[in-house]
């Protein structure tokens, strides 16, 4: 009796939390140690501990620290542009008050309370009042009339630099998740084909009965080997259809 061998490269990280955690359970349950297995099951057991690291980041990122500085400044200027636009409300001067009525919308539904949403929400509302300005001369020349336009030139600066921050670290966090996820799955995969060669071996040199162990990691397996088959025929029709259309546009362009 054999274990099922398939293409394990084929897996998918999101599919290897799954395949460990039943690969433990079945050999765990028909002890290990008296199968002449633990040495090898230990490690696949520690390396369950690592498979939650698919998804996070262990580390701050080093821009981390200068985009929460620069949200709380921004932040402060929402707030500032608020205060000023209540100041010139109750001051009642004739020559702002058409200003005040353009901008208070704007302003009251993208900047008051800035500081008290979540970073995703704050940075949304911050980024639309920006752009609604930068789309009307009017609502910039009404902020000129209320004397906001300086704390706005600031603001636009501190949410520029802002967002290319914010871009710059999802990249690298986006960059880091996939090494490690391509180590970790590399990792693993190893562990499970030593932990399957070391019970063929013991199968051979062992006086102990591996049937019933080997029969239940079959069982356990065989979707794991249509898988693989499946992604194998998926990947070899891609090919073909490519070589296809590619022979196919040579063959018209030959002909032209």
């Amino acid at each position: 009796m054999h274990i099922i061998t398939f293409n394990r490269s084929l897996i998918r990280v999101n599919e290897i939390p799954e395949l460990v955690n039943g690969v433990v359970a079945i050999v765990g349950k028909h002890d290990p140690l008296a199968l002449g297995l633990e040495p090898i099951y230990n490690l696949l057991v520690d390396s369950q501990s690592q498979l939650g690291l698919l998804s996070r980041s262990n580390t701050s990122h080093p821009l981390t620290s200068s985009i929460s500085k620069n949200r709380v400044r921004r932040n402060e200027l929402g707030k500032a542009i608020v205060i000023q636009l209540r100041a010139v409300e109750i001051a009642n001067v004739s020559v702002q008050r058409k200003s005040v009525l353009k901008l208070k919308p704007l302003i009251l539904n993208h900047l008051v309370n800035i500081d008290t949403h979540n970073s995703k929400k704050s940075d949304g509302n911050a980024s639309i009042f920006l752009a609604e300005l930068d789309q009307s001369e009017e609502l910039r020349q009404a902020a000129s009339t209320i004397g906001i336009d300086s704390i706005i030139d600031e603001m636009k600066g501190i949410q520029n630099l802002l967002e290319t921050e914010v871009t710059l670290r999802l990249g690298d966090q986006t960059k880091l998740r996939i090494i490690r996820e391509k180590e970790l799955k590399k990792c693993t995969l190893k562990l499970i084909a030593n932990l399957m060669k070391a019970i063929e071996l013991q199968m051979f040199t062992s006086e102990v009965d591996f049937t019933l162990v080997v029969a239940e990691l079959n069982q356990f397996l065989v979707p794991y080997k249509a898988l693989s088959r499946g992604r194998i025929t998926k990947n070899t029709n891609a090919a073909i259809k490519k070589e296809t259309i590619a022979s196919s546009t040579t063959t018209t362009a030959t002909a032209l």
